[in-house]
């Protein structure tokens, strides 16, 4: 009589504990390599990078980590003017490969000189959220709501109502050097504010040059609406931006801003600087 085989039972049972680890290593790894893929893609179109750098300053569809600080003057009628250091932090979150979650408080410090001479203190506190979405490689777009807080430390340096502002813009990447969009902006105060009620609609066109790998421009066309008011205040800004460092994680911008039309405001000028991280 021929002798069976007889399997060695430990072994069996180990089999199965070989394939089940085998299947979590793969599964794991595969995971991590998507994860990989997708960090890799959002960071290719909507945070900092070398390729995208000349259009940071001006374009609200890329949401890079960053630091910026603005110092402006404004030159208003009867000889008076508003000096402004406004520092701003941003950060982003990736939700896909195609769409971002972005953040940003602001706090601006003034000084403004009156008729009875000049204050100087806290302007309101802001913070905004919003969503990008790339549609294409060459088309973004992004949605935000902006509130402003009534917290200037005088009343002479801030708004004195709580503001909302929801903000929609688009970009194209018309050609390699070349991004033209649009901003749609309305400012309101949800709350009754008596005196302080504010209701006023801002569009923004626009067209950003590459001159360079480091020097880039912007013209953007600003007419905006008062309706409280009843008036109508457009405005054209020129900026100039200029980006350096190894991967252009820094740029400074020199831009002026010029009313149209009859207004206060006779002549506006920034300088900003950026630290992308």
């Amino acid at each position: 009589m021929k002798r069976g085989i007889v399997g060695n039972p430990l072994k069996s049972r180990k089999t199965p504990r070989r394939l089940l680890g085998a299947f979590l290593m793969v599964a794991s790894g595969s995971w991590l390599t998507a994860q990989e893929a997708i960090q890799e893609a959002t960071h290719q179109w909507f945070e900092h990078d070398a390729r995208n750098a000349w259009l940071q300053p001006y374009d609200p569809t890329l949401i890079s980590r960053r630091l910026y600080s603005e110092f402006s003057y404004e030159d208003q009628e009867d000889d008076r003017g508003i000096y402004e250091i406004d520092t701003s932090i941003r950060d982003v979150t990736a939700l896909s490969s195609d769409l971002a979650l972005g953040y940003q408080i602001e706090l601006p410090y003034e000084w403004k000189e009156t008729g009875d001479g000049s204050i100087s203190g806290w302007g309101d506190f802001e913070c905004r959220a919003g969503l990008v979405n790339r549609l294409s490689p060459t088309l973004r777009w992004g949605t935000a709501v902006n509130m402003e807080f009534d917290t200037a430390s005088h009343s002479e340096l801030g708004a004195n109502a709580f503001l909302l502002r929801p903000i929609t813009a688009i970009r194209w990447d018309a050609i390699e050097h070349v991004n033209i969009g649009m901003n749609l902006e309305y400012t309101f105060t949800p709350l009754d504010e008596g005196f302080d009620d504010a209701s006023y609609l801002e569009l923004k066109f626009p067209i950003s040059y590459k001159i360079s790998d480091q020097w880039s421009t912007s013209l953007t066309y600003r007419p905006k609406w008062n309706f409280v008011s009843h008036e109508e205040s457009p405005k054209l800004e020129l900026d100039t931006g200029y980006v350096w460092g190894k991967e252009k994680q820094f740029a400074l911008t020199m831009g002026i801003e010029a009313p149209l039309a009859d207004q206060t405001m006779q002549l506006k000028s920034i300088l900003g600087l950026t630290w992308s991280f």
